[in-house]
């Protein structure tokens, strides 16, 4: 039963318009569900409260029940005694309280015991955060793996009926295929979408734009600003959308292995131009490149990186690309040269 129906049975219920059978499925419901359960037995305890339900929600008389409340009402807004009726005093005096006051009270309690089946809790969450320089694993409640990067955060719900998550950050998932179950990951600007494959997803609040970078199956994309603006990714392609100008397109070929260098520790490049390479390149360095020279953008290279070490990187340059010359600036990395072979 799905929760909007059990709502529905559940307000029914409150309401006298429970068929038997429906009655029936749902506290048969109530013993296989500890939280239906406990509102149920919530409700009776408010109901006591009031003075009109006396028995419990199994096998109760709920007319009989609306018939006491209607009469306790209708005493309440009777007129006062005259003055000259004789009244005997017996024990403390208690102060009347007005029929209307009444009314308003029944009514919010009622508003209140029907609000917690048609406005149920909200489920409880999980949240893994990471600190700087910091990677986690972690498995989900349906098998699914997830690497979090450094300084990122995962939500989802505890129960994960709904295989849907929340991250801020960078994280690489492999989904357990579920076709009955998508699993959706959202971010700020876009909600991912996929039945089962591996991906990467970065989306830090600080950079300027969000990429999902597929390493297998089929991802689907969507900007959350336009629900209709949807993007479907293969392996070996990504995603970026621009948060400066909220455009989702496509990202060159050969980015996507570059994606998960963090979580692999290379960085893998085949004849490549360097126009791609060298974003992916500051990112796995975690360094500025300046390039003196934009006709070496079109450069390529073919090499898998290893190394977080400027004398290491700069020893693949020297050997592929003859002609180029990488220095240092402070804690800038410049590209310099005239061409490709010298």
């Amino acid at each position: 039963m799905n929760d909007k129906r059990r709502n529905e049975k559940l307000a029914a219920l409150l309401s006298k318009n429970l068929a038997p059978r429906d009655r029936e499925d749902l506290l048969r419901a109530s013993e296989q569900d500890p939280e239906l359960d406990r509102s149920l037995r919530d409700s009776e305890a408010i109901w006591e409260l009031t003075g009109a339900y006396r028995s419990s929600t199994r096998g109760a008389d709920t007319a009989r029940a609306w018939e006491q409340l209607e009469q306790r009402l209708d005493a309440a807004a009777r007129p006062p005694l005259a003055e000259d009726t004789p009244v005997r005093p017996i024990g403390r005096a208690r102060p009347r309280i007005p029929g209307w006051l009444q009314v308003a009270a029944a009514v919010l309690v009622l508003a209140l015991v029907i609000g917690r089946f048609v406005w149920p809790a909200a489920p409880a969450l999980e949240t893994v955060t990471t600190a700087a320089g910091e990677i986690r694993e972690l498995v989900l409640p349906d098998g699914s793996q997830v690497w979090l990067n450094e300084n990122s955060r995962l939500v989802y719900a505890a129960a994960f009926t709904a295989r849907d998550v929340e991250l801020v950050g960078e994280a690489f998932f492999e989904v357990i295929p579920d076709a009955q179950r998508p699993f959706s990951i959202a971010t700020e600007e876009t909600v991912v979408t996929v039945l089962g494959t591996s991906f990467n997803v970065r989306a830090y609040p600080e950079e300027t734009r969000t990429e999902v970078a597929v390493a297998t199956g089929k991802v689907a994309v969507t900007a959350t600003h336009d629900t209709a603006e949807r993007i479907e990714l293969t392996p070996g392609q990504a995603a970026i959308y621009n948060r400066q100008t909220n455009e989702l397109q496509t990202a060159p070929v050969g980015s996507a292995p570059a994606a998960q260098a963090w979580r692999t520790r290379e960085l893998p490049f085949d004849d490549v131009s360097l126009r791609t390479v060298l974003p992916a390149l500051e990112r796995y360095l975690d360094r500025p490149i300046r390039v003196a020279n934009p006709a070496l953008l079109d450069c390529t290279i073919r090499h898998t990186f290893k190394s977080r070490d400027f004398a290491s990187v700069k020893a693949v340059f020297d050997y592929n690309l003859p002609g180029l010359e990488l220095t240092e600036a402070g804690d800038t990395i410049v590209l310099s040269g005239v061409n490709c072979g010298g």
